[in-house]
């Protein structure tokens, strides 16, 4: 689901709600499966990276999984830029 708008704490960031869930890069290596469920996907390596419109589809090597919302790729080049607030209240807003 998108973000609700309510969440924007004006005082903060202006209008801008949580973005977090559209900014998720989960990174997985060396996996391996057993038992009777396995998934189909059975890369060592992959990652799982959140729907988001016109965006996730244009990374290389995704597929989406309507079912989860989300995409599994097989791309080592996807991760997350992390810029460090060092504002006053960057707990705050970074927790």
């Amino acid at each position: 689901m998108d973000p609700n708008p309510d969440w924007a704490i004006l005082d903060d960031c202006g209008p801008f709600p949580c973005t977090a869930p559209s900014n998720i890069v989960m990174k997985f290596s060396g996996s391996s499966f057993e038992g009777e469920n396995t998934p189909k996907l059975i890369e060592p390596d992959f990652q799982i990276i959140s729907d988001t419109k016109s965006v996730s589809n244009t990374f290389s090597d995704c597929k989406n999984v309507t079912d989860w919302n989300a995409f599994v790729c097989t791309n080592p080049d996807l991760g997350v830029l992390y810029f460090e607030s060092l504002d006053a209240d960057t707990e705050d807003r970074s927790i």
